[in-house]
């Protein structure tokens, strides 16, 4: 209802007044979505003879409709489970929806989706479908668990939609999409062989790490990137060379400004089996399987742990080079035979044996052989040689550790095995062999029996060689 002001006024015959009375309307949010408003006005006189006289106009006024959605998705890591900082594998996403009327008709049965496999339900505030008045929102979230396939894809892309139905016309709709990165690196070696990728030389290296990283590579070619395994950007892996044989050096460059090509030596480090990150994604070179002395390892791996980068392949080199390299412990060699039926005899044959420098122990002890004591090794002896190094009687296989002289000369024979494969050696190593030979002389040891040994000398003897076998006396 119009409330109009104006008159009364009086009119002439054919007169006409256009000013005199005026009304006024608020336009509601109903007649909006009506898309028009109708009315109707009546008129009324009197005419000489006191008799009303009437005429009434109606008037429909057309109102415009613009029914129009907004959508905005965004996404947020909300559980970072492996502190990698990024989007990766077991993490989890929360996708936040915001669906608002834009328009200036109201919008019914509003409605958020998203295709996106593996999300969570979408669950809203007020609950979907719903209607929104003008400017108002529903908000609206889901979560998703990143798995391996986003990893390897590299990325998260999506695209929702928001539906909303005007009170005339087709439904109104926005989309909005977000993406999501999903970073990996990766790792590549080149190994050298005395300075020069070498098209022959077997060397093996081993890959490890999280998302059950596991991979082993045995060259040639000298170049790879273990099948281009994809690692979580932020994390930490661990690459290694293992089996390096006697006598032969390991040194490690990286790549230290993103061109692809090493240019920084990571130093080693001795007497640790891990080494932590450093600020610049590495530190230092290590075996991971050393333990203190008097316990025993092969110190023949070496390893760096390492944080994959963002849409970065590592680039390593890594050179081995013969004469006056590492020294190996009694485990190595007795591993390294051909008569405890282990593989790294073949892996030895297969580089060219002693003649490149590969050598086991069968082909030391028929050139050169050796004096331990009284007791005489040569080719043939690998068995006798092998109770030896692990400290047992030769005839009865008997375990003599707790005897002084049966623990000198394992780590004897070991020092005499790296000199005789030219590995480094100093003054210290070299008295202590010689020292050590002599006792054993005096003792008239024949790798059998018991000999009740001056222990305090025989077992300063073991220590010092022991300390040469593992690397830490000659540097």
């Amino acid at each position: 209802l119009i409330t109009v002001s104006g008159g009364p006024i009086s009119l002439a015959p054919a007169a006409s007044d256009s000013t005199t009375f005026t009304g006024s309307y608020v336009v509601t949010q109903a007649d909006v979505d009506a898309g028009s408003r109708a009315n109707l006005a009546l008129a009324t006189g009197q005419d000489p003879g006191g008799n009303d006289v009437t005429d009434e106009d109606d008037h429909t006024e057309p109102l415009p409709q613009n029914p129009a959605i907004d959508l905005v998705k965004t996404a947020a890591l909300t559980d970072d489970a492996d502190g990698s900082g990024a989007a990766s594998p077991g993490d989890e996403l929360t996708y936040t929806f915001t669906a608002t009327n834009t328009g200036n008709v109201t919008l019914t049965d509003v409605t958020v989706t998203d295709p996106l496999t593996g999300l969570s339900t979408i669950s809203c505030t007020p609950a979907q479908p719903t209607t929104l008045a003008i400017g108002a929102s529903m908000d609206c979230t889901a979560t998703l668990t990143v798995t391996a396939d986003h990893f390897a894809a590299g990325v998260i892309d999506n695209t929702a939609t928001a539906t909303g139905t005007p009170p005339q016309g087709d439904d109104v709709t926005d989309t909005d999409d977000e993406t999501v990165p999903v970073p990996s690196g990766g790792v590549s070696i080149t190994k050298l062989t005395n300075g020069v990728p070498d098209s022959t030389m077997v060397w093996k290296f081993t890959l490890t790490g999280p998302n059950d990283v596991n991979e082993m590579f045995m060259t040639p070619p000298a170049s790879f990137n273990f099948g281009g395994v994809t690692l979580i950007s932020g994390l930490t892996y661990q690459v290694c060379e293992t089996g390096i044989p006697a006598g032969w050096t390991a040194e490690w460059k990286v790549d230290t400004d993103n061109d692809g090509i090493p240019d920084t030596i990571i130093p080693f480090v001795g007497g640790v089996n891990t080494s932590p990150v450093g600020p610049g994604g590495y530190i230092d070179v290590f075996d991971p399987d050393y333990v203190a002395l008097p316990e025993e390892y092969s110190n023949d791996t070496r390893c760096v742990n390492f944080t994959a980068g963002s849409e970065q392949v590592l680039a390593f080199e890594i050179d081995n080079v013969f004469v006056g390299g590492g020294q190996r412990t009694i485990g190595f060699w007795k591993n390294w035979n051909l008569c405890t039926g282990g593989g790294q005899a073949a892996t030895a044959a297969a580089n060219g044996g002693a003649a490149a420098g590969w050598f086991i122990l069968d082909d030391l002890l028929a050139d050169p052989g050796f004096l331990v004591g009284d007791l005489a090794l040569g080719g043939g002896d690998c068995v006798q040689a092998v109770r030896i190094l692990d400290k047992r009687d030769i005839v009865s296989s008997e375990k003599k550790a707790s005897d002084s002289a049966f623990n000198m000369a394992a780590q004897l024979l070991a020092a005499m095995l790296n000199e005789a494969a030219q590995a480094n050696t100093c003054a210290a190593s070299q008295t202590a062999v010689a020292d050590g030979q002599m006792l054993l002389e005096q003792l008239n040891f024949t790798g059998t029996g018991d000999y009740p040994s001056p222990n305090s000398q025989a077992n300063a003897i073991a220590e010092t060689l022991d300390l040469y076998n593992n690397g830490f006396l000659c540097n």
